[in-house]
This record gives structure tokens, sequence and C-alpha cells, in this order.
């Protein structure tokens, strides 16, 4: 299986066979906004970071020297929901 239909079946189609597309499943504004950050590709050797579920952060680990390096751009509204997501 790719990566790409890895991650989709671990996101967007439990959302749809759920009937939540229009909630969850994919980083989109007014989504409930869930996912992780992880040091390298998560379907190699990758280890996760940090968990955000609805806005809140869990920190898995905390590994010093671990590159984040890139721009992110990620505004939620109040209700805790995806309001933009920007990769640069």
């Amino acid at each position: 299986m790719s990566p790409q239909a890895a991650l989709q079946a671990l996101t967007a189609t439990p959302a749809a066979l759920l009937g939540m597309s229009e909630q969850l499943g994919t980083l989109e504004k007014g989504k409930i906004a869930n996912f992780f950050v992880a040091d390298t590709d998560i379907f190699t050797k990758g280890e996760i970071l940090e968990n955000w579920i609805q806005g809140d952060r869990f920190i898995i680990s905390n590994k010093e020297n671990t590159n984040k390096d890139g721009v992110y751009h990620l505004t939620m509204n109040h209700d805790r929901r995806v309001d933009e997501v920007h990769s640069f």
C-alpha cells in the first residue's frame, strides 16, 4: 500500500464510513483539527513528536535536536475548528 493510500485509510476513509466527512478526515476550513507532528516520514521510521487534538497540543517525545524546519500556518476559530491551513 502506498503512503498516500495508507494515510487515506487512517483519515478520510474512516470519516466517510462514519458519515462525518464534513467534520473529520482532512485538514480543511471548518473541520475538527486532529493531527500529529513526526520527526520524519511516519510510514518509514518516523517517530511521533506531538499530537494535536482539537487545538490542544500533547507532547509525545521531547527529542532534542529535532529539525522542524518549514513554514506552517494553521488558524483555528473559537470552536476549535480549522479556519485556515497553509503550507509553504
